[in-house]
């Protein structure tokens, strides 16, 4: 055991005395065999000094290896996790989850082979556990000790708790599921078939349903990127993210690590992405920031999401013309959105293009909503500064003349 520790320490030459070639006879040189002999040993010396970073490779896989096989996902491991970075995660945490597993184990009856109505029905008993013995709601929260204390849960761990218990503790071929900003949990029956369930609203839906609400393009499914079955490192990752996305601006240096950590586990964790650029932005290293975005959009070339903050991002930078072309491809795939047509009319003015902005701040204007309070009167308030510099600059350009 020790010689093999120092060999992958070292390497081959570090077991023994530094090994020389033999000394032949002086009549030996030109021999055939001499000659062979010689270029043989060499090779032996170029192989050995190689080995030890071979080896090093080697050894860093299996530490990988481990590191990844050792993270299998569970709530109680999520709470673990939150702690151990840093968030005030404490035994309540752990009670309180554990009470919701026992609750739940001794309420619901779990069939080794249900049908899908009875898959269905174990679902919705989870739910109204979870509501009517620990009054859980929906609610927006960045991490699970948070959401316990809260009584408050959003899709990500609704869906993750959803997973634990049916997958992790009953063996059910039960996965989570990612679209753009929302998770859902896919079950998959002994017969063959399989049913979507909105872990938040105890609904049911299908893939398409799924893909024609949240725009997804078939290149995002084709690279995996939404609507497959997510593992335990993705389940991993994207919590990770969460976690760092709520750390203070003076704790960058753990929210890097968290970011590294998530793109290690899965390197096509869109929102890790996009934590990785902010960063960069808030370090004025634009440059590294455009990197991580065009990696997503070269997976993803129909998010419209990805092309917003390609073109925020020119505009942050006085690159005006880049951010219309990206706020038109944002366009172009969501075109009822009032507030791209916002954005991309700032950046007309910019260039002093105001017949442009005119007519996207009109086409902004017809697309507001009323049916969304909050939306109507943010985006009312944007387009009333709107039109406040378009006047300005109308008259700017018209005194020049």
């Amino acid at each position: 055991m020790k010689q093999f520790i120092l060999y992958i320490m070292h390497g081959v030459e570090s077991i023994s005395p530094k090994s020389q070639a033999p000394s032949p006879k002086p009549q030996d040189y030109n021999s055939k065999n001499w000659k062979l002999g010689l270029g043989i040993w060499n090779l032996g010396l170029c192989v050995g000094k190689f080995i030890p970073v071979l080896t090093y490779i080697f050894v860093c896989s299996c530490l990988l290896t481990s590191f990844v096989s050792a993270q299998a996902f569970s709530c109680k491991k999520l709470l673990e996790k939150e702690k151990e970075v840093g968030y005030p995660v404490t035994d309540t945490h752990f009670q309180l989850l554990e009470s919701i597993f026992q609750q739940i184990n001794k309420q619901i009856v779990f069939d080794a082979a249900p049908s899908e109505a009875k898959a269905l029905a174990i679902c919705i008993a989870i739910n109204d556990v979870l509501e009517n013995d620990f009054g859980i709601s929906y609610g927006v929260t960045n991490i699970l000790s948070r959401g316990l204390d809260n009584h408050k849960l959003d899709c990500n761990f609704y869906s993750i708790l959803f997973y634990d218990i049916l997958n992790k503790q009953h063996g059910y071929n039960v996965f989570p599921v990612v679209t753009p900003g929302h998770m859902f949990i896919r079950w998959y029956l002994k017969n063959g078939s399989s049913f979507n369930y909105e872990t938040t609203d105890k609904t049911s839906g299908s893939n398409q349903e799924y893909i024609d609400l949240f725009n997804i393009s078939e290149q995002a499914i084709t690279n995996k990127i939404y609507m497959s079955d997510i593992s335990d490192k993705q389940i991993w990752a994207t919590n990770l993210v969460e976690m760092a996305s709520i750390m203070p601006p003076d704790n960058l240096k753990q929210k890097e690590k968290l970011s590294k950590d998530a793109l290690t586990l899965d390197k096509k964790c869109v929102i890790a992405h996009f934590l990785k650029a902010d960063i960069y932005i808030d370090q004025t290293k634009y440059d590294s920031a455009i990197t991580y975005y065009n990696n997503l959009y070269r997976l993803d070339s129909l998010n419209y999401q990805i092309a917003i903050r390609i073109g925020n991002l020119y505009a942050l930078l006085d690159k005006h013309l880049q951010a219309v072309n990206y706020y038109s491809k944002a366009i172009a795939i969501n075109s009822a959105n009032p507030e791209l047509y916002i954005y991309r009319s700032k950046e007309f003015l910019r260039v002093d293009n105001v017949d442009k902005a005119m007519e996207d701040f009109e086409i902004a204007g017809n697309l507001l909503s009323k049916d969304n309070l909050f939306a109507l009167l943010f985006n009312y308030i944007l387009l009333t500064v709107l039109e406040q510099e378009i006047m300005q600059k109308y008259l700017e350009i018209h005194d020049k003349k």
